[in-house]
């Protein structure tokens, strides 16, 4: 039961019920505690949880500590109080600020179980009922409506209207339709639309399906395993100060041995030549170091906070000591929601709520010099909702003394369906085949270009109509309007930062759920010249080995449709070839990257998981400056 290899998006319901020995009936009170009881309950585990204790003393485990801790007891056992003084102030301070930054890092794993839906509505011997999502099993029937947290990984076989939003778990910012079809074995996460996922957000309409999976089985909850295991790497400069102070402490051993022997072969007497030993090893410890270090990275965080970013002091370990990062860039840390341009015309306090599509053709509207006017004047009457099955949406708007026009918007083919005519300049020509297979192309040319396309269509009826839900709507019955494409463009100094980058020598690499045709047109607005047969997406990494990705890594700059897994192994193959690697993201799925990167630069919208494991948080704005605390 609830196999973590079970394609669940690509099973018929009568095998997903057979699979999980339920039905749409639900189960009983009783088989749900008696699977409880061998399975668990539906809480994310987060390995063993850290010690704060343990942390702190835990930030002693350094060879340079150890070297300046021997120090200072010697001082204090040949009474140099001031020695003594000033070096435990060093490894104290050293280690305070190694607690503070661990400390953050470990509660990201807290912070995914707060996406966690605290209750959840199910089907129990026979009645709809609320329960704690905790105690959720496999086979559960569950009850979704907009405004819900999804409790747990859902097979869904009713849906109505419904759309989650996934941005955080896939990087998918439009919300996705859901329906009940089988799916492809191969789609990938972001394609899966017969399944509602743990933590996602219901944004519309409703929907009921049965659990098929719970706790860290869920595609969160592998997130929640990759995060737990991920090791936080240790910063480049904590690296070199290590063997620092191994060498360091070679070289002194060497000399003070060597030394004690010549004082004894010339006849010095040994306890003297012993506290002289000991003397030039305190010497020669370089005890100010671990403080002018910390006095210099603070005065980069400080410079630094002037040019937007929210930085942890950890992350200048990096920064100041090695110029040759790898960055690798997430495409939803350059782009944002859809929009149109140069929206500043006196509305800039405006809140847009809905989707971004919505949201992209209010603005457009609004940017219209005679939106008011038309707004008056065809006043909306009725709506009819866009539904995924249909995939189009209605709005009834009147329009003289005889008549009401109706305006219908949705995908390509089905309004052009519809349509039997179309407008040029304000005259309606016939929709012939030539004509509507021309339409079709312009819309698969913008969609391969990376844009979202919808097609808008309209027609008079008579005002004494009956009500829009009960119209039925013909073919060929429509004048097709046209066509609009929506983008998530590239934010406006995304080039040029990319470009800088370059010219100081920093590879850059760009990761993204998109698929690969989406991918090559952002790495060409981008000016990075690739082919769209040269980008990598996630069924290829599957295919290599490690040792193949390794060889082939610096070759690669464009990778498509990839997953937590992906982009953390991504991440260690580029460590492994000894690069500083910066990682950028915002979502759940980008933490374990994140953590792994030995710089995490997170953005300001992103969640709060990204937050906790990153470095830097970037703002949104050219005049927003944020300080981690």
């Amino acid at each position: 039961m609830n196999k973590e290899k079970t394609l669940w998006h690509n099973l018929k319901l009568e095998e997903t019920f057979k699979i999980l020995n339920s039905s749409k009936s639900g189960l009983s009170s009783q088989e749900a505690k008696k699977r409880q009881a061998k399975f668990g309950q539906n809480i994310l585990a987060t390995g063993k949880k850290f010690s704060l204790v343990a942390l702190f003393f835990g930030q002693f485990k350094s060879a340079l500590v150890y070297v300046l801790l021997i120090a200072a007891i010697v001082s204090l056992v040949f009474k140099e109080f001031v020695d003594a003084g000033v070096i435990f102030a060093a490894v104290i301070l050293n280690v305070v600020i190694g607690f503070v930054q661990e400390k953050k890092a470990n509660l990201s794993l807290e912070k995914l179980k707060s996406v966690v839906k605290p209750e959840a509505l199910v089907l129990r011997d026979g009645k709809q009922v609320k329960i704690l999502s905790q105690d959720l099993v496999a086979g559960d029937i569950v009850y979704l409506t907009a405004g819900d947290r999804v409790p747990a990984d859902i097979r869904l076989f009713e849906v109505i209207d419904f759309k989650t939003n996934e941005a955080p778990l896939t990087g998918e910012s439009w919300p996705q339709d859901k329906q009940i079809k089988i799916l492809d074995k191969g789609a990938v996460l972001a394609e899966r639309t017969n399944l509602a996922l743990m933590g996602t957000l219901a944004v519309e309409g409703r929907a009921s399906g049965v659990v098929v999976a719970i706790d860290n089985r869920t595609e969160i909850g592998k997130i929640a395993s990759l995060l737990a295991e991920t090791k936080e790497e240790r910063t480049p400069l904590q690296k070199n100060l290590d063997n620092f102070a191994k060498n360091i402490t070679k070289v002194i051993v060497a000399i003070v041995v060597l030394i004690f022997i010549l004082g004894l072969l010339e006849g010095q007497d040994w306890l003297t030549m012993f506290s002289v030993a000991v003397a030039l090893a305190v010497s020669a410890i370089p005890e100010g170091l671990v403080i002018g270090v910390t006095m210099i990275l603070t005065l980069g965080i400080i410079f630094t906070n002037k040019h937007l970013l929210a930085l942890d002091s950890q992350l200048f370990r990096e920064v100041l000591t090695d110029p040759e990062i790898v960055r690798l860039t997430e495409i939803a840390f350059l782009c944002n929601n859809a929009q149109v341009a140069n929206l500043n015309l006196a509305r800039e306090d405006w809140e847009i709520l809905g989707s971004p599509t919505e949201k992209a053709l209010l603005l457009f509207g609004i940017l219209n010099k005679h939106s008011q006017k038309l707004d008056k004047r065809f006043q909306r009457k009725q709506e009819l909702p866009f539904d995924s099955r249909y995939k189009y949406m209605i709005t009834r708007h009147s329009y003289d003394d005889k008549n009401d026009i109706l305006f219908i918007k949705g995908a390509v083919e089905k309004v052009l369906q519809f349509s039997d005519h179309y407008l040029q300049h304000v005259n309606t020509q016939v929709l012939n085949s030539a004509k509507r297979k021309s339409f079709l192309q312009v819309s698969t040319d913008l969609s391969s270009d990376g844009l979202r396309v919808l097609a808008a269509a309209y027609k008079l009826i008579p005002r004494k109509t009956l009500d829009l839900a009960e119209y039925k709507i013909k073919p060929n019955d429509f004048v097709f309007a046209g066509l609009m494409a929506l983008s998530d463009p590239l934010r406006p100094d995304t080039r040029a930062t990319l470009q800088a980058a370059l010219q100081a020598g920093i590879k850059t690499v760009i990761i993204t759920g998109d698929n690969k045709f989406t991918a090559h047109k952002i790495a060409n607005d981008l000016d990075l010249k690739v082919q769209v047969e040269d980008i990598i997406d996630g069924d290829d990494l599957l295919n290599f080995s490690d040792e193949e990705l390794a060889k082939r890594i610096t070759e690669i700059q464009v990778y498509a449709r990839v997953t937590s897994a992906d982009k953390l192994r991504i991440i260690k193959a580029w460590q492994d070839k000894g690069e500083v690697v910066a990682m950028t993201g915002d979502g759940v799925n980008d933490a374990p990257a994140l953590k792994a990167a030995d710089i995490g630069v997170v953005v300001a919208s992103g969640s709060d998981v990204a937050k906790e494991v990153a470095d830097v948080t970037q703002g949104t704005g050219p005049s927003e400056i944020r300080r981690k605390d």
